[in-house]
């Protein structure tokens, strides 16, 4: 149970990073939701493949309990990340 909440945090800390930052550089103007939005959902693809890829890795290398932990890792990330991608760009 603790190597989930681990990789959820971890996980949910880089999103939040992430999110800061994409919104940050964000220029702003008409279409600067749906400028976020994809670029939000080209990092959040990106970032859960990578998860998904290192799950199957650890599984791989018998390590199932981080491999458990990495793919619910990887499930919060797209239920919170897309809500997030689809959610912000309603605020401009």
């Amino acid at each position: 149970m603790r190597e989930i909440a681990w990789a959820v945090g971890i996980n949910l800390l880089v999103l939040a990073t992430s999110t800061i930052l994409i919104q940050s550089q964000n220029a702003g103007g008409a279409y600067a939701g749906m400028g976020f939005m994809f670029q939000m959902a080209e990092f959040i693809l990106g970032h859960v493949l990578l998860t998904l890829l290192i799950a199957g890795l650890l599984w791989h290398l018998k390590e199932v309990e981080l491999a458990k932990a990495m793919f619910v890792a990887a499930m919060v990330v797209v239920l919170i990340g897309f809500t997030t991608c689809l959610g912000v760009p309603a605020t401009f």
